[in-house]
Formats: structure tokens, sequence, C-alpha cells
């Protein structure tokens, strides 16, 4: 998300540095890396698997197959504990049922609050697992959603990256009701007692939520905004397409959010947590309907059709 392919310029190597947890229960033997050029847009359209077409395969040394993929490497897995396929569904469930965990690293620089994510900050934070529907099912790529986090002694910083077709949240004015239309959630726990708990929303258009609840959706959502204002939460947004212009035939490609949340002015926290200390969050998004297509809701953790379960975080 952070280098976008149409800026690649011909000969430009670029390093991508990715990890592959290869599962227990992987089979011993050879597992090859094959590496394409994805067309996202054949599949968003026409559910069409498309690849950019190797050109020069008479001049490569690797073997290219007939997908358009080349042979990026060969590894030998060993030590697997392959299992059947009955307890292979039972293990991959119960993965799937574990909290999500993310591990935020403190830094010495700070991000630039601006909604572009080129800083070596967010290069160096290792982003999320997309996001997923509060029940827990994959959602289509053309929606990923991911969130990095990173702190110093000042602020918790959250960059998020949302695909969008069409980008859209017209509410105006501190504690709207964003979640009418395209926006992010994040809710935190200090502490990871269940009890009070803070939800802040952003919009693509800049626009605040801040609420403290001091448990299950108490006091109602008027006071809770009402008893929280975080005067220093500095908000950067980048739209790459044309915010709320729905008639403009122009798609939109994504929103990228950047957030400074002060430690100092979250409830009952005088400052950054300690190095091994835990908290419980979860990241929603809503994406609003359009006359030409359906919304849909995600989140990191898949805490069902409530946002406020603080036991899901």
């Amino acid at each position: 998300e952070i280098y976008p392919f149409h800026k690649w310029k011909r000969g430009q190597i670029i390093r991508d540095k990715q990890v592959i947890r290869v599962s227990k229960d992987f089979p011993n033997g050879d597992a090859r890396l094959h590496v394409g050029v994805f067309d996202e847009k054949a599949w968003t359209d026409r559910q069409q698997n498309v690849r950019m077409k190797v050109t020069n395969t008479a001049d490569v040394k690797v073997s290219v197959d007939g997908e358009n993929r080349i042979l990026g490497a060969t590894l030998s897995i060993t030590g697997g504990k392959a299992a059947s396929k009955a307890a292979s569904q039972k293990a991959k469930r119960a993965a799937d049922t574990r909290p999500r965990r993310m591990n935020v690293y403190r830094v010495t620089e700070a991000p630039t609050v601006d909604g572009e994510l080129g800083d070596t900050v967010w290069k160096n934070a290792r982003p999320s697992k997309p996001f997923v529907t509060p029940g827990g099912q994959a959602i289509t790529p053309r929606n990923l959603t991911q969130v990095r986090a990173v702190y110093d002694d000042a602020y918790l910083y959250i960059a998020a990256s949302c695909r969008d077709t069409d980008v859209y949240n017209d509410k105006m004015g501190r504690d709207s009701q964003l979640w009418e239309q395209d926006v992010l959630e994040v809710y935190l726990d200090p502490g990871n007692d269940g009890k009070d708990y803070v939800e802040l929303q952003f919009s693509p258009a800049k626009q605040v939520f801040d609420a403290h609840f001091t448990s299950h959706r108490t006091p109602k959502w008027q006071k809770a905004s009402a008893d929280l204002t975080l005067k220093k939460l500095a908000v950067g947004v980048n739209v790459d397409g044309t915010l709320n212009q729905r008639g403009d035939n122009k798609p939109d490609r994504r929103w990228t959010l950047e957030v400074a949340i002060p430690w100092a002015e979250l409830p009952g926290v005088d400052g950054p947590p300690s190095s091994d200390e835990e908290w419980a969050m979860n990241f929603y998004r809503i994406d609003a309907k359009a006359p030409t297509r359906s919304g849909f809701m995600a989140a990191w953790a898949p805490a069902g059709g409530d946002f406020h379960n603080t036991k899901g975080f």
C-alpha cells in the first residue's frame, strides 16, 4: 500500500520483505513459491484470474508456467507434522477463535500525521492481518483494510489503509454519527480489564467521534461522547480519489488515515504503557452503501455483531 504498482519505474528494483508462516501440519517435501502480477480489477469486476503476461521467457533462467507465473523459489519443508484432513480443519477452527494480537513498538522518531504512509516508521511497522467480517469470514481484496500501530512517550500512533471505490462521508462536526457512512473505528481498553473503554471514530473527511464508556454501551453514546474530547488528538487523511463525489464517474482507490492519540488524555492513563503491558483493542471499518454497490462492515478481531463486545477485543 505504501508504494503502489503504478508508481514503479522500468528497471527499478524494489525490495519487499515478507514473512510466510508455515503451519505445523504442512506436509514434508518441496514447497514451490510462484510469483506473478495479478490484475485485481479483473477479479473484482468479473471474478477472473488474470496475470500480466511474461514476455521475455527466452531471456530468463527461471521456469515460467502456463499461468504467467515464474518459479521464485523451491523450499524444502522438514519436521512437519501432517495430520488428517479432519484434524487439520479442527486445528484451523481453533486457530480462528484465538484472540488476535498485535505487538506495538516504541519509536524514536514520530511520524508526520498527514495521512501519507510513506514515513520510515510505517515502512518498518508490520501491518495487521487483513480485516474480516465481524463473524470472521474473509472479505474480498477490493475492500482490503489493514492497520499499523507504534508509540512514543506522548502518543499512540495508528495508521490505516482502506481500499474503497467510493470514498464518502459527509457528516460534519465533532461527535457526529460518523458510523452511518465510511469510517474507521478504534476501541481501546487500557489495562485489558473489560470495564471502561474508549471509542474513537475517524472519517475520510477528517471528522472525529470520541467517547468514553464506563461499561458496555453505558452511558448512552450522546453522553459518552460529551464526556470525552481529546484536545491534542491529531488526524491526517489522504484520499486517492475524489471525496464525497459519487456522480463524477471516477472510481476511487483508497483512503489512508493517520492518528496520534495522546496518552495523557485517555481516561485513567497518565503515560505510555510499560514494555510488557497488554491492552485490549479492536478496529472496525464501516463502508457506506452507494446506489451502485452494497456496503460492508469489517473488523480486525472478529467479535461478532456487537462492536462494543470487549470480550472479543
